[in-house]
């Protein structure tokens, strides 16, 4: 009964041209507005990323250095504190070498989460939790960066965080059963 409720969902749909999907996708309660609008402000962080490669600009510094160097037209001036990407505004900020880091860090993460996972122990339910709520961040983080420079920026650390022992617990309990065997 749920194939044929989907499939009837999806025959039923109408069919959105790619434009507004791509502005149903981007529309909220954020301050850009529509999928033109972030593609100019990715274009900019894509300028600033090229011009402070390696040093990066700095928390915070996203919003005056746009107001000076690449002007923003589509929408007013001192409304875009962020890139609204969050690997864009990981290399705004830290330069190409933290955006490194960052994309080293997330893929640790994940790698530990998945090779927790795959053993199939007592912390495979949590291992799955964190790396859903990993990859869910990580997507949203496309169109937006919720999880850096603000009150929330403390989660996918706290994942990070409960990643290692999780992976430490699953690798240390399969070498004491192979020490034992």
């Amino acid at each position: 009964l749920l194939a044929i409720a989907v499939a009837t969902a999806v025959w039923r749909t109408p069919r959105p041209d790619w434009g507004s999907l791509g502005d149903t996708l981007t529309m909220g309660a954020g301050s850009a507005p529509g999928l033109d609008v972030r593609v100019e402000i990715w274009q900019r962080a894509l300028c600033l990323t090229e011009d402070f490669a390696f040093t990066g600009l700095g928390f915070g510094c996203f919003e005056p250095v746009v107001q000076v160097m690449y002007p923003l037209f589509l929408t007013p001036s001192g409304t875009q504190p962020h890139a609204h990407n969050l690997l864009l505004q990981v290399a705004v900020d830290l330069g190409l070498p933290g955006l490194i880091a960052f994309l080293a860090l997330l893929v640790l993460t994940g790698a530990m989460l998945w090779c927790t996972l795959r053993e199939r122990t007592s912390l495979a339910g949590l291992a799955v939790g964190l790396l859903a709520g990993f990859l869910s961040a990580g997507l949203h983080g496309l169109l937006d960066a919720p999880t850096w420079g603000n009150t929330a920026a403390f989660l996918p650390w706290a994942a990070a965080a409960l990643a290692v022992p999780l992976w430490q617990t699953t690798t240390l309990g399969r070498a004491n059963e192979a020490a034992n065997e």
